[in-house]
């Protein structure tokens, strides 16, 4: 295991990991904002049938061609039933005949053209065309935009609402996508409480909720919350079980240097290996990661800052792998409104609000402040005896439930 490694030592362990996301096959009501594991090809052609583009008449071009002509004479036939949509007309355009056809209704046999109802006048059972520009005019040809067996999306497409919209239409009814990577929650910390009223010497837990909120931002399923104190067997219990149903475990606190700090004990224990423990930055210094198997264990710190700047730099984009997608964050750029330095041996991850292209570093950035990142877009990475002037452009990594807000509206 390595001790103390950088932040850039890290993410690339951790993008090493070569995180293989899992398949499923899923209905399409299932689908919205997943990626395609397989391409998707047309099961039948689109349109399905020739229909119609206006209201109107479908007749035959030979009939109305003498209406095109410069000059031309209005042209009468005589109207031999309807086709409305969903009710075609059984029967075909005869010589001198005319259908009166709705949009998106089926064209019937010996029709070719259709002329919409404002260049035409109706009276007893006849039709007079008026005006008619070219054959096959208003027409929608059945596999003109599709043809049966086309190639409608790629793998490692997205699917949004557009294309789930044309698989209903070819009637596509299930797909084949990258599941949403399962993630167990272990916390830990006997000052913890949850429902009961706050004792002296104990505090609520917020950790919980916020990682299981931060897990769904940013695609992941929470599979299960355990609650363990700082008990060793239960800890090591916890992450067992863990182990057998997640592909992400992630523990909060009980990963720093004190007697009850149990959970690289408890996840050794457990069958993981250890990667790395401590990192050199600022909030966030006792991260701690394992691996059993295809299992991947995060042990987030406790301080509810360092927790929740730990899932954004490493959780996050794990979780982006684990569902089909880069590993990779989301992120923007802009000027700094104010120098900021990093002072000591640590890489620092300095909240920032967005204003525009404008960069705000906040100036509360106490670990255990959770308003530090409730006023926040995201946060800038200074290096360790780092300095950036005012007006100088930086990268802003944006919290994944910031990330459409400050207007980054793409994945990473």
């Amino acid at each position: 295991m390595q001790e103390m490694i950088s932040v850039d030592e890290a993410v690339a362990l951790l993008r090493g990991l070569g995180t293989r996301p899992r398949r499923v096959d899923v209905s399409l009501a299932a689908t919205l904002g997943r990626r395609l594991a397989e391409g998707v090809v047309a099961p039948e052609p689109l349109p399905p049938f020739t229909n119609s583009a206006m209201d109107g008449f479908a007749v035959r071009w030979a009939d109305v061609a003498a209406a095109a002509a410069a000059g031309g004479e209005a042209v009468s036939l005589r109207i031999t039933g309807e086709s409305a949509a969903g009710h075609p007309y059984a029967g075909t355009v005869g010589a001198g005949e005319a259908v009166q056809i709705s949009t998106g209704a089926m064209v019937p046999d010996g029709a070719d053209t259709v002329v919409p109802v404002e260049a035409t006048e109706t009276a007893g059972g006849r039709v007079t065309i008026q005006r008619v520009r070219q054959a096959g005019q208003h027409v929608r040809r059945a596999g003109e935009e599709l043809g049966a067996g086309e190639e409608v999306a790629v793998a490692g497409e997205r699917v949004s609402p557009a294309l789930l919209g044309l698989f209903v239409s070819l009637g596509v009814e299930r797909v084949i996508v990258y599941a949403r990577p399962r993630v167990v929650l272990v916390v830990t910390g006997a000052e913890l409480i949850r429902d009961a009223p706050r004792a002296p010497g104990q505090i609520r837990d917020s950790n919980g909720p916020m990682l299981c909120a931060a897990v769904v931002a940013s695609g992941g399923i929470v599979a299960s919350v355990v609650h363990v104190g700082d008990r060793e067997e239960a800890t090591a219990e916890a992450i067992e079980n863990a182990a057998v149903e997640a592909d992400l475990v992630l523990t909060s606190g009980g990963v720093s240097v004190g007697p009850h700090d149990l959970v690289r004990g408890g996840a050794a224990a457990a069958g993981f290996e250890p990667l790395f423990w401590r990192v050199r930055q600022k909030p966030g210094k006792p991260l701690f990661v394992a691996r059993r198997e295809s299992t991947v264990l995060v042990g987030l710190p406790g301080n509810p800052v360092s927790a929740l700047s730990c899932f954004t730099h490493y959780c996050h984009p794990l979780l982006q792998a684990a569902a089909g997608r880069p590993f990779g964050w989301h992120r923007t750029t802009g000027r700094l409104a104010e120098a900021v330095a990093a002072r000591g041996d640590r890489t620092l991850f300095l909240r920032v609000r967005l204003d525009g292209d404008t960069v705000h570093p906040l100036t509360r950035q106490a670990s255990h402040m959770l308003t530090t990142i409730t006023a926040a877009d995201g946060y800038v990475v200074v290096e360790a005896e780092g300095q950036l002037a005012a007006g100088a452009e930086v990268e802003v990594y944006l919290y994944p439930w910031r990330a459409e807000s400050a207007g980054e509206r793409g994945e990473p």
